[in-house]
This record gives C-alpha cells, sequence and structure tokens, in this order.
C-alpha cells in the first residue's frame, strides 16, 4: 500500500495544523481574486489582437480565476464567442479547428506582447495556448461554446451557497495536492471540486444540481444540456457539522463507499450503478422521467443516420 507523502501527515497531523493550512490557502484564493489587474491587462491585449479578425468578439473567462480558486501562477482559461451571438449555438470542430489557426498565426506575429504560442488543433476541445508576458500569465484560449463559463458559475453559486463549501474544497485539493493526485491523470481540479460537492449533496449541505434547476430556473440549452439553474431561494442545510469534522467524514466515506462500479450522480445526488445508466429505458423511467430528456439526446446521438 502506498504511504501518505510526508507533507500530507504533516498536513493532517492535527486539527490546528489542517485549520491553519486551509485557511491560508484560502487567503492566498482571495488575494488573487481581488487583484484582477493582470488578468485584465491580458485580456486587453488579447482582444486588441483578436478584434482584427473578429471585431465583434467577446471574452469570457472561466475556471480557477473566475471560482476564486486561483493561485498566483495559475492558468487563464478563456472563451472566445467570435461573432459575439454564438454563446449559446457554438462552433462546430473544424471551425474552432480554423480559429484557433488564426489566432495562433496571429500571436505569434505580437511577439512584443505574447511568447510560446502553441495552436493545440488535435485535442477534444483545440486550444490555443500563449505566455503573456507583461503579466507572466499562461492564458488557455477556446472558441466551442459557454458551457465551461455556466459549468464555472454553477461552481461559484455552490461555493456562496455555504461557507462550509469552499473550506472543505480548499482542505481536499491540499491533500490532493500533497500527494500529487490533483492534476495528474487521477483527478482534475475540477472533477475534486465535484467529487467534494457530491460528498456534500450526500451529507445534506448543498442540494443537488435537480434542485437548482427546478426552482424557477430558466431553460438554457447549450450542446443539448440544459445548463440553466437558479440559487434556490429557501434551501437551508439541516446538517450543521462543522467544516473540520466533514474533511474527516470526507475520507471515511472514500475509505468505506463502493465507488468501482459507481456513477456519482450530481443531478440527484445518488450513487447509480454503472451498467444502470447506461440503459436508455432505465433512464426514461426512473423517478417519473428525471432523465427522460438526457436520454432522448443520447438515443439521437447513437441512432445511425440514414
Amino acid at each position: 500500500m502506498k504511504q501518505l507523502n510526508m507533507q500530507c501527515v504533516t498536513f493532517i497531523q492535527s486539527d490546528e495544523s489542517i485549520t491553519n493550512q486551509v485557511d491560508n490557502l484560502l487567503n492566498t484564493f482571495l488575494m488573487c481574486m481581488q487583484n484582477k489587474v493582470n488578468e485584465t491587462s491580458m485580456l486587453r491585449d488579447l482582444g486588441n489582437v483578436l478584434k482584427t479578425i473578429y471585431p465583434n468578439h467577446v471574452l469570457y473567462t472561466f475556471g480557477s480565476r473566475s471560482t476564486g480558486q486561483a493561485l498566483p501562477d495559475s492558468d487563464c482559461d478563456v472563451y472566445c464567442d467570435v461573432t459575439g451571438y454564438q454563446y449559446i449555438s457554438g462552433n462546430n470542430h473544424q471551425d474552432q479547428i480554423r480559429s484557433v489557426s488564426k489566432l495562433g498565426t496571429l500571436l505569434n506575429k505580437s511577439q512584443q506582447l505574447f511568447s510560446n504560442v502553441f495552436a493545440l488543433t488535435r485535442t477534444r476541445v483545440p486550444i490555443v495556448r500563449v505566455f503573456h508576458k507583461a503579466t507572466r500569465l499562461n492564458c488557455d484560449i477556446s472558441f466551442k461554446n459557454g458551457t465551461s463559463v455556466e459549468n464555472t458559475r454553477l461552481l461559484v453559486m455552490y461555493l456562496k451557497l455555504d461557507p462550509r463549501v469552499p473550506w472543505l474544497v480548499a482542505a481536499v485539493k491540499l491533500w490532493a495536492h500533497y500527494n500529487h493526485i490533483q492534476g495528474s491523470s487521477y483527478f482534475t481540479s475540477h472533477a475534486l471540486n465535484w467529487l467534494v460537492l457530491f460528498f456534500l449533496m450526500r451529507k445534506h449541505v448543498v442540494p443537488p444540481v435537480m434542485e437548482v434547476q427546478l426552482s424557477g430556473a430558466k431553460t438554457k440549452i447549450i450542446n443539448d444540456w440544459n445548463v440553466g439553474f437558479e440559487r434556490p431561494k429557501q434551501w437551508h442545510s439541516t446538517n450543521e457539522t462543522s467544516a473540520l469534522d466533514l474533511f474527516k467524514q470526507f475520507f471515511a466515506w472514500i475509505a468505506h463507499e463502493d465507488l468501482i462500479d459507481a456513477c456519482l450522480c450530481t443531478y440527484t445526488g445518488e450513487i447509480i450503478p454503472k451498467q444502470t445508466f447506461v440503459k436508455l429505458h432505465w433512464m426514461k423511467t426512473y423517478k417519473n422521467g428525471v432523465f427522460k430528456k438526457y436520454a432522448e439526446r443520447l438515443q439521437l446521438k447513437r441512432t445511425p443516420s440514414k
């Protein structure tokens, strides 16, 4: 069995050590969130380059710099709506590749502002990766649609719903960092966020996604998925456990729950067997059709065109 990293052992050796390190990390997050000068400067220079080919473009930031979980050297993730009205409809894959190639060429001609330009067109989502010299920020620019921005907005809502949420997320990320799990092939930062949120759904600290979509939110469909939501006006957690005790319970849950063949469904807040979750008939009929719309979309994608 693999042993814990010594930094992690020091981190979890006492309640005081855990609390101090988590509070320090949260303070770092807060300082980065309050200091937007570098990010604004980078976006201004990027926008000036983009407007030569896309005069009506709109830039949206997402990811850690928008959720308030960024460190000083964190990358800046940017979605570019090239026309100003493709946030919902989005760009197909070939158009994304063309936009990435065009921007990559332009940035290579702007060496006084940018360097280390990489036009990555063979990735699942084509992006331009670039280094902004003045601010020393690395930036990833994509052209697909507004889904990532909406995912970030949803995460921000959860982080603001209960003060224990950002604390527990930060604590788990420290543990993952010390054990070289975060950012590896094991867990992305985004996956860790949602793993913690799922645990908090099970503990009734936060509601499942289904409830924030049924609380009067308008439907907003991007890429066949409803990304609309609204903060529940009447939500009040029935769980009064401290953040520190929830941190300890998180690992007890991970250790004792059989998750190998399970799907952690943040939509309903339930653990669903993987073999069950892929059955379209089950998805259409479960809980009076809670997954029916998604099953129909999956069925359309599975049906071969004539």
